[in-house]
């Protein structure tokens, strides 16, 4: 579809499609699940590459990238750019030296949920501390750490290709840690292997009793399970009395997440979306069937509530805001009128309105209440607003009828007025968030605001437009709204 711009009539060049690409799983807000794949994007996110990732983010999603391959220290990739031949993407960081590797594995060696993690898929939220004490980082420190090249002629580096690489490893990351070792020089054989070689030494040659950090298990009577050591643990020791404390797991699905899709998925549904959501559901179930019981009536409803606010876990002590949302400056109008939790973060507000309005999520966003401005940190200090993870609807905007504006993509400027129609009580048999009513499609991304948008609307009018039969093509539908869709889409959000 072409694109008009108001300021000139630009049309930006349009990547070619690709069928087959490696998609981004992430469809909207950040990419990566785990710890380490956030800590990747955000370290270079930290070098003030901010606008050229998010174009990179667009590209990965879209599945321009073709395939990569990496190895120690080199990560080469094709992608699909505006021109029919894919371009090659070099990206380069430094390859451990067999010394530092050592040191490395011996500080990992002292520690059993280093290795237990590890063997089960997950990286332990402390390994920089065994890769500092060898005097390296895992992670890139600085952008000269990262070398990186591609063959189209875009000088910005990174460039969108470029960008888009980055964002498919990290979501690699999450499925298989070990490549993060990998690329930076030693195989997961080659490190397990390395592991349970030093503990054999380590347990033939005890300093002491080792200490097993709590894992989620807590021990209470005459048995401390941090004092307990682990050759004693495998000689059959009986332990004394100890209680278990459950709880949902530090990486929701992680072996699911490690798996990958299996070949009989047949679904259009997102296989990690759909069975994320069943592996909650049994933890909930979990828990209250853990605690429901012996704890007596609603004494662990807090905790439960706290871990699982989303779908049925959801606190039920807490008021529910009816929300109209309306697109501004945009005729015939296009809004939505949804029901949220009164404690809702305006971090979780701003996902449900990019679902319900049907928006990507590829670009910056702000609120303003009351003359203030909550956004999203910003790790290069362009924007001074307020953190929008740590301030909840009902603090803001505590009375019906108040008015408070939404602005998505500061390049288009599409506002949003949002009117807290009525606030009312809990609703048990309801999930929310929920859409109860809407009308018409958003604009599509990157149109060139609302007069890019009329563009749009005067051409799919016109058949006889030069431009008809390729913004028909794209399917684009300013009618379409399914609330049945909208609100399938909601039961998604994290």
């Amino acid at each position: 579809m072409s694109r008009y711009y108001y300021w000139g009539g630009y049309t930006p060049s349009t990547p070619i499609e690709v069928k087959g690409g490696i998609k981004a799983k992430s469809k909207r807000g950040s990419i990566g699940d785990t710890w380490w794949s956030r800590q990747w994007v955000s370290v270079l996110e930290s070098f003030g590459w901010t606008n050229r990732l998010e174009r990179g983010r667009r590209y990965a999603r879209k599945g321009q990238v073709l395939e990569f391959d990496l190895m120690p220290g080199k990560v080469k990739a094709k992608a699909q750019g505006s021109v029919q031949k894919p371009y090659s993407v070099t990206i380069e960081v430094d390859i451990f030296t067999d010394n530092e590797w050592d040191s490395a594995i011996e500080a990992m060696s002292k520690k059993a949920v280093f290795a237990a993690k590890l063997l089960t898929g997950e990286m332990p939220q402390d390994i920089e501390d065994a890769f500092n004490a060898a005097g390296v980082s895992l992670f890139p420190v600085s952008s000269r750490d990262i070398k990186t090249r591609c063959s189209c002629p875009d000088s910005a580096n990174p460039c969108k290709h470029i960008a888009a690489v980055y964002y498919i490893l990290a979501e690699e990351f999450d499925r298989d840690p070990f490549m993060l070792f990998n690329l930076r020089g030693r195989t997961q054989d080659e490190i397990t292997g390395a592991l349970r070689r030093n503990r054999t030494m380590n347990g033939k040659n005890p300093g002491g009793p080792e200490k097993v950090p709590d894992a989620g298990i807590k021990a209470t009577g005459d048995v401390d399970a941090a004092d307990k050591s682990i050759n004693d643990f495998w000689s059959g020791t009986k332990p004394g009395s100890f209680s278990v404390d459950i709880s949902p797991p530090d990486v929701p699905a992680a072996i699911i997440k490690r798996l990958g899709t299996p070949e009989f998925w047949d679904s259009k549904h997102d296989f990690d979306e759909v069975m994320g959501k069943y592996y909650g559901e049994i933890s909930r179930h979990a828990i209250e069937s853990a605690y429901g019981e012996p704890m007596g009536p609603g004494e662990h409803d807090d905790a439960i509530n706290e871990e699982f606010k989303a779908g049925t876990g959801q606190s039920r002590k807490v008021d529910v805001f009816q929300l109209k949302v309306t697109l501004n400056y945009v005729k015939p109008p296009i809004w939505r009128r949804i029901q949220v939790t009164g404690d809702i973060t305006l971090s979780k507000l701003h996902q449900v309105i990019q679902v319900v309005m049907g928006w990507d999520d590829e670009h910056l966003h702000h609120f303003v209440i009351d003359g203030t401005i909550y956004d999203e940190p910003d790790p290069d200090g362009m924007f001074d607003g307020i953190n929008e993870r740590t301030v909840t609807l009902g603090e803001l905007v505590p009375d019906e009828k108040t008015k408070f504006l939404y602005e998505y993509d500061f390049g288009d400027s599409w506002k949003h007025t949002i009117l807290v129609e009525k606030i009312l009580p809990f609703d048990p048999d309801v999930c929310y968030p929920t859409c109860i009513k809407g009308k018409r499609a958003c604009p599509p991304e990157d149109c060139g605001g609302v007069y890019g948008y009329y563009r749009i609307l005067d051409v799919l009018e016109d058949p006889g437009d030069p431009e008809y039969e390729d913004m028909t093509c794209e399917g684009f539908d300013p009618k379409d709204f399914s609330i049945d869709y909208i609100n399938a889409m909601l039961g998604c959000i994290d």
